[in-house]
């Protein structure tokens, strides 16, 4: 499936006689056991500007692909250590930021992803010093998105009327600022 849509987007492009970067991005790209696959794919049919949004646990296992194949690479890192940590896992950050060292000295540009939280806001002025070894291009401070507990539960019977599940999940944006 991921080869037809390649071959379309290459027909499309060889009518236009440009060829678009393009991004992987959604869920963990890294997690596919198509990665390799669909990297080379996408190279052998011409597509050189390559970038992939990930949180960066599983670089290790891609980095000769990832430092050699593609020109853009986005790493979510939500803060320092405790931060990030209390959000994606005990040990996550330190694997997330010795992966984004193995990035460093290849062809891609890093840019690191936070989302501003509460709990990120106070040492926010210290964070990008944190990162310095990775040597990120950029740092992009993203808006976390909030609901009311009113906007929650709307939501909620919304999403269970049409998918007849609950949305327990939309609980966790929930908060009263």
């Amino acid at each position: 499936d991921w080869k037809k849509v390649i071959d379309s987007l290459e027909n499309c492009c060889k009518t236009k006689s440009t060829y678009p970067s393009v991004m992987l991005w959604g869920g963990e790209p890294l997690t596919s056991p198509y990665f390799g696959d669909i990297t080379a794919y996408l190279r052998q049919k011409g597509f050189d500007e390559l970038g992939i949004v990930t949180n960066g646990v599983l670089i290790d296992k891609w980095a000769d692909v990832l430092r050699n194949d593609f020109k853009k690479i986005y790493i979510s890192i939500d803060g320092p250590k405790e931060i990030h940590d209390s959000i994606r896992g005990n040990g996550v950050f330190d694997k997330v930021t010795a992966n984004a060292k193995l990035l460093c000295g290849g062809n891609a540009e890093i840019t690191v992803m936070t989302v501003l939280s509460p709990a990120l806001l106070p040492v926010l002025p210290g964070f990008p010093k944190l990162l310095e070894d990775i040597r990120p291009k950029q740092l992009l401070l993203q808006d976390m998105i909030y609901l009311s507990k009113e906007e929650t539960e709307q939501y909620g019977r919304w999403f269970e009327s049409c998918f007849k599940r609950p949305a327990s999940e939309i609980y966790s944006w929930q908060m009263d600022i």
